[in-house]
């Protein structure tokens, strides 16, 4: 099995386990427990995911025609899953935040209908950790970006590092023939 049909069927996983997360999430039956642990698989998940997708897209480069077209074709499906599987998750994980806050708040029988003050507190509370989610979510993407920028600038610099020596070897050379 080649590295890409490898890499295919982990992101094929990855977005079958997300889908399954999203799904708890929505399930308004599920114990407290099991959703946190959605949304912390998930969390996980959805960077892996892209990841995965961006070393297909890498892997496709190597493929022959044919099969580079198919993988194209595939690898896009895989993004437009992936980006509907990200905006549900987030609604969902704004739904599930806005529960766990109000069961902290309130507990299970009181509502924040039942005072206008909490509901108040409520909502201004359920917006900054709707805020916090977003931007943790925005910084392992950033952290994922810079990684590979990273990666790819660390191998720029080996090669130049390569072609030093051989410039110093050349240029010692040189400067004996001179001499």
């Amino acid at each position: 099995m080649s590295t890409f049909e490898t890499l295919k069927g982990d992101c094929t996983k990855l977005l079958t386990s997300v889908k399954s997360d999203i799904e708890t999430l929505k399930s308004k039956t599920t114990d407290p427990e099991k959703q946190a642990k959605s949304v912390l698989n998930a969390k996980t998940n959805i960077p892996e995911a892209e990841r995965c997708i961006r070393q297909l897209e890498t892997e496709l480069n190597g493929l022959p025609g044919p099969e580079k077209q198919s993988g194209g074709a595939k690898i896009t499906a895989f993004k437009k899953q992936l980006d509907n599987y990200k905006k549900l998750f987030k609604k969902q994980e704004d739904i599930y935040n806005r529960t766990v806050l109000q069961t902290t708040l309130y507990g299970k029988s009181n509502t924040a209908s039942n005072n206008q003050k909490e509901g108040n507190q409520y909502n201004r509370a359920a917006g900054h950790l709707t805020g916090a989610s977003s931007g943790s979510r925005n910084a392992v993407e950033v952290s994922n970006d810079v990684l590979i920028a990273l990666e790819g600038q660390t191998g720029h610099i080996e090669r130049i590092g390569a072609s030093r020596k051989d410039l110093d070897t050349d240029m010692g050379r040189a400067n004996s023939k001179i001499s």
